[in-house]
């Protein structure tokens, strides 16, 4: 039998929640520094104005950019799973993600 802490490990690996390397986007070395992420649950999603300080963005390069909250989550009425989160990369860059591009695109830095 496993302990608690392989128990809970098992739990994030199983959902998809596993911890892998991506280079830092603003490290300006000739090799780039990798920082350890994981995805984000859906519950820290829906609660991101909280968590904003430590959730990075995955660009389509690969790399990992610094992302604000430029407004306050959408949500509908009609439907509840339905959101749309307003982000802001860099000072023009602003953007719009919905549940789905969450998923795969934000992710929380474990250690740096």
């Amino acid at each position: 039998m496993g302990d608690a802490a392989d128990d809970g490990e098992a739990f994030f690996i199983k959902h998809g929640y596993e911890e892998f390397q991506v280079p830092d986007a603003y490290d300006r070395h000739k090799t780039r520094r990798k920082l350890t992420v994981r995805r984000l649950t859906d519950a820290e999603i829906y609660d991101l104005p909280r968590h904003i300080g430590h959730v990075k963005l995955i660009c389509n390069d690969g790399q990992l950019r610094d992302v604000r909250m430029n407004g306050s989550i959408k949500r509908w009425k009609t439907m509840p799973d339905r959101i749309s989160i307003p982000l802001k990369v860099g000072f023009r860059e602003a953007f719009r993600l919905d549940l789905f591009q969450a998923r795969f695109s934000l992710v929380y830095v474990v250690e740096e």
